[in-house]
């Protein structure tokens, strides 16, 4: 119900777009303890909405493809539909070299020429409405959001 999301802290949103920069999901994140939950549901919306061959680039794609794997409600849904993930094109070379030859975009056929940043360019772009949203009620935080 509406009273008992209250008691969960709005802490920004969550989104995650495609290669060429196109809005796929957007939600509002929620402090509730679940660390990966928004990650988590984005992935099952994606292979919902685009079944087979997903590819999802993220900054923590190495640890987070541990996440999708040892998630019992999501593991076989995603083996079963072949998401890919992988790291962002400058992930900390310096991190791990197994790392780089199992998820740099480089070494996964069909992965594109992108450098997996689209994310990184809406929010440099979205900086300027934040002073607009910071003190306002949630409606016209949502209504900002979505005129951005």
């Amino acid at each position: 119900s509406k009273k008992a999301l209250n008691i969960y802290e709005n802490t920004g949103i969550f989104t995650s777009a495609c290669q060429h920069g196109i809005m796929q999901k957007v939600c509002k994140m929620v402090r509730s303890g679940e660390l990966a939950k928004h990650s988590l549901a984005t992935v099952a919306y994606l292979l919902d909405v685009h079944r087979n061959n997903v590819g999802l680039g993220q900054d923590t794609g190495c640890d987070f493809s541990k996440t999708v794997a040892s998630n019992r409600l999501l593991s076989n849904k995603a083996c079963a539909q072949n998401l890919m993930i992988c790291v962002k094109t400058f992930h900390r070379y310096a991190h791990n070299c197994l790392c780089q030859l199992n998820f740099h975009p480089l070494y996964i056929p069909g992965s594109g020429l992108s450098d997996l940043k689209q994310m990184e360019h809406m929010f440099l772009a979205s900086n300027d409405t934040t002073c607009l949203i910071c003190y306002t009620s949630t409606f016209h935080y949502m209504q900002a959001l979505d005129l951005f």
